[in-house]
């Protein structure tokens, strides 16, 4: 659609990665806030806490009692919440450092300098998925080996380091033309007649779901429609 738009008619479109820098940024960012660290290390049982806590907050927000969010913008629970308190076991609350890290997760990198938003992070209700992620020892290979053999082109090179200004600048300004897919001008696309259905799951933590909400606003916005004109079901 950006770089064909005359090629296809109709694309469907499902749980894309089409922001792959940030993608794997955000990968390095969650082994940062959770497992480089033991203080901030997350267990399954915290997971499986947190999400019970979320959706006892959240899930009847539409009305219906499902065991879904099904619309996890309007989740407002926030793991402070859960503070540790005396006497609580460990498995049972959460410290100030693991509240940290929860927080870095929902809300997804950002660069320290600027505070630009560099991905999105996950959304509330996915947190029974994210036990593969945010296990450790070592980063999601994709992330990893993209950045230590693409990027860096250094094989010792080592995802603790990873600067969310500096490095993501550089990572941006050399790699985002050739990987990335984001570009919201689809002017040439629709002048074609084409018609894209976009879909993402929000428990999906492969690939944040919010980063296809923002990619939404920004098409809106490159095409100068209004977004009840661009018609999304999310």
């Amino acid at each position: 659609a950006q770089r064909h738009p005359a090629d296809f008619h109709g694309i469907s479109v499902g749980d894309p990665n089409f922001d792959q820098i940030g993608n794997r940024a955000q990968y390095i960012w969650n082994a940062q806030a959770t497992f480089m660290n033991e203080a901030t290390r997350i267990t399954p049982a915290h997971l499986r806490l947190v999400h019970a806590k979320v959706i006892e907050a959240c899930d009847r927000i539409d009305g219906v009692a499902d065991g879904v969010i099904d619309d996890p913008r309007q989740c407002r629970w926030k793991p402070e919440s859960l503070l540790c308190q005396p006497g609580q076991a460990a498995q049972e609350c959460l410290t100030p450092d693991q509240v940290g890290a929860f927080r870095r997760l929902y809300e997804g990198p950002v660069n320290p300098r600027t505070g630009q938003r560099i991905y999105a992070g996950w959304s509330p209700g996915s947190e029974l998925g994210w036990g593969g992620v945010i296990a450790g020892p070592g980063v999601f290979p994709t992330a990893e080996l993209f950045f230590r053999h693409m990027v860096f082109r250094d094989a010792a090179w080592d995802w603790r380091r990873f600067d969310f200004d500096k490095d993501w600048t550089h990572d941006m300004a050399h790699f985002g033309p050739l990987v990335n897919a984001d570009d919201p001008d689809l002017r040439a696309f629709e002048q074609a007649g084409g018609k894209m259905l976009h879909y993402h799951g929000w428990g999906d933590v492969n690939h944040a779901p919010m980063q296809s909400v923002r990619y939404y606003d920004e098409v809106a916005a490159s095409l100068g429609k209004s977004q009840e004109a661009v018609k999304m079901a999310v």
